[in-house]
């Protein structure tokens, strides 16, 4: 159609040249530019002129033609790309999901080396993770452009990637990273505070934990209260001066009060600085509060008087609390007895435990502390044997660690305020 159009224009062009050659056969001077000059028929001239014209024409839409065909073979080149990069993902997806992730890491790399997307670099970390390959994993991230290079979920990636070789700090400077764009991430704000706790950093671990409790305000759980108590007891300690330190730790206890390792470390340092009676008071106060047996010892060991240990008598009397040790309370009770001398009280005490409590090693110890205490000395000191093969006081409530003495945190599982007495007052 565009070929017969051409002729029809060119016999058109012809006819109306040779018309006006026909009646304008006479030259005519055309001057362009100085002495630059042209003489001709004005039919030529006329025609020549059409002719540069028509070529113009015809040239800017040849340019323009092969613009768009142009941008129609590069389309296409993209598109053909794509579906090249999109088998390839799609292959060595297959093949990670078959159990072969050095296959995997190999297609996924070709991948990601012809076009670097999403989908592909958190595949090739992860077959690389399992070809045991974490260095490759690493290269990738660390060569990831943006917007990739900050994209959350690729933070929290290169996070693991660098927990994985061990690289602490790097870890954490991927997810500041990503808590810095996404300030209200559960993933991050979670994945940096265990990071933070893991390198003892614990003011900052504290102010995330803060952080994440604000975002979720109907979170009850215990153990997320008592992380961030924790970390703010921990941050606490480490204040070098004893009056900054007791300070801190007056703040710690203020806001969680039923914070067991506050209040033992309050009165720790109230009795350090010669304020034993304040130190008291500050456990009885607890006592009241979360009935533990540490608290009991520490107000056992201060007490300086009758009138202290009638004191805690008393209170132990007039606890109230869900899952009270029955058992325990008796036998703290004939402890105290025993302090003041007063084996009648303290025997009476014993007897009122329950029968299964009276085989344990809590019990037999208190029994052969009632034999020193009659002077039945020989009898008493086969019944310490006995207790102490294998005693442990304290033991944490999560993991089973048993302890020599009281810890505010296990060693183990680094949870707080789970060392428990074997003869607690709480179930």
């Amino acid at each position: 159609m565009r070929f017969a159009g051409f002729v029809l224009l060119l016999v058109a062009l012809l006819c109306g040249s040779a018309y006006l050659f026909i009646h304008n056969g006479h030259s005519v001077e055309l001057r362009l530019a100085g002495n630059w000059m042209i003489q001709a028929p004005l039919a030529a001239q006329l025609t020549g002129a059409f002719l540069v014209g028509a070529v113009g024409v015809f040239a800017a839409i040849g340019i323009r033609d092969s613009g768009r065909a142009l941008a129609r073979w590069r389309r296409g080149r993209v598109q053909r790309r794509s579906e090249r990069v999109e088998e390839m993902l799609s292959e060595g997806r297959r093949l990670f999901w078959r159990g072969e992730p050095e296959r995997a890491r190999t297609v996924l790399q070709r991948a990601w080396r012809a076009r670097q997307t999403r989908e592909g670099l958190l595949g090739l970390v992860q077959a690389s993770l399992a070809a045991d390959n974490a260095g490759e994993a690493r290269r990738a991230l660390d060569s990831s452009r943006e917007p990739l290079a900050d994209d959350p979920e690729v933070l929290c990636t290169l996070a693991d990637v660098c927990r994985h070789i061990g690289d602490q700090a790097g870890a954490i400077t991927a997810l500041e990273r990503a808590r810095a764009r996404h300030p209200r991430a559960e993933r991050v704000l979670l994945g940096l505070r265990d990071l933070y706790l893991e390198a003892e950093r614990w003011s900052e671990a504290a102010a995330v934990q803060a952080s994440w409790l604000a975002l979720h305000p109907r979170v009850t759980s215990p153990m997320a209260h008592t992380l961030l108590a924790g970390a703010r007891y921990e941050a606490a300690m480490h204040i070098p001066g004893p009056a900054a330190r007791l300070k801190s730790l007056e703040d710690v206890l203020a806001q969680a009060p039923r914070f067991v390792p506050a209040a033992v470390s309050v009165g720790d340092e109230l009795s350090a600085a010669g304020r034993n009676e304040e130190a008291m008071r500050r456990w009885e106060g607890t006592l009241r509060l979360q009935p533990r047996t540490v608290l009991v010892e520490r107000v056992r060991a201060h007490a300086a008087s009758r009138a202290d240990r009638d004191r805690l008598r008393n209170l132990l009397r007039k606890l109230r609390a869900d899952h009270l040790n029955g058992d325990a309370l008796h036998y703290q009770l004939a402890q105290l007895w025993l302090d003041d001398g007063g084996i009648d009280q303290a025997e009476a005490e014993a007897k009122a435990v329950a029968a299964h409590f009276k085989t344990s090693a809590a019990f037999r110890l208190l029994q052969a502390r009632l034999d020193e205490a009659r002077g039945k000395f020989e009898q008493a000191a086969q019944g310490y044997r006995t207790a102490l093969d294998g005693w442990s006081p304290y033991s944490c409530s999560v993991c089973q660690r048993a302890e020599p003495s009281w810890r505010a945190r296990c060693p183990r599982c680094n949870r707080w305020d789970t060392m428990h007495a074997a003869v607690e007052l709480i179930e």
